[in-house]
């Protein structure tokens, strides 16, 4: 079983509200692994990656901050992406997976007005781009649609739109190479 600290021999400055989150089912998943391969070939991950290696991602430097998560905010691709999710969720026919994590983050950021975990992005100069978060971020935009009134009526507050993400920032304003 691979635990932070594992991943942290590779990554040494990530945090551990970074690992979790994101990489670490990935890793433990019997046909993922860690370390990722080198070069990556067509594993899955070079795309969860970027298709950056590890050396590339040990120069990115998360730090916790208050960003807007607006729709528009978003890259053309987070934005389909989130237009995904939120189709399957209105189609009546989610997946049992989407239905289940949609439900729990609904509920929590509905009442709390801020994501349960920190989405994990990066701002590329076409938007935000969340690298692990995209279904927090669906709901997020789909409570954004909501009006004031319909807070007020159940005694909350809409969300504001700016929230905590983990902000990835490579060293020399470098990107992942996938979008």
């Amino acid at each position: 079983m691979v635990v932070v600290e594992d991943i942290q021999k590779d990554l040494p400055n990530w945090p551990e509200a970074v690992i979790k989150p994101w990489l670490i089912e990935f890793a433990n998943d019997p046909d993922m692994g860690w370390p990722p391969p080198d070069p990556f070939g067509d594993h899955r991950w070079g795309r969860l990656l970027g298709n950056r290696p590890l050396t590339w991602w040990r120069d990115v430097k998360w730090t916790l901050e208050k960003v807007d998560c607006s729709f528009d905010g978003l890259t053309p691709k987070a934005k389909r992406d989130v237009i995904g999710i939120r189709t399957e969720i209105s189609g009546r026919q989610p997946s049992e997976i989407t239905k289940r994590r949609w439900d729990n983050i609904f509920r929590y950021t509905l009442n709390a007005g801020i994501f349960p975990i920190a989405p994990i992005v990066m701002q590329r100069p076409e938007g935000l781009s969340p690298l692990d978060g995209t279904h927090r971020m669906a709901v997020f935009s789909a409570l954004q649609l909501m009006p004031r009134e319909s807070y007020a009526a159940k005694g909350l507050e809409k969300p504001a739109l700016k929230q905590e993400v983990w902000l990835g920032v490579h060293k020399d304003g470098e990107l992942p190479l996938a979008q």
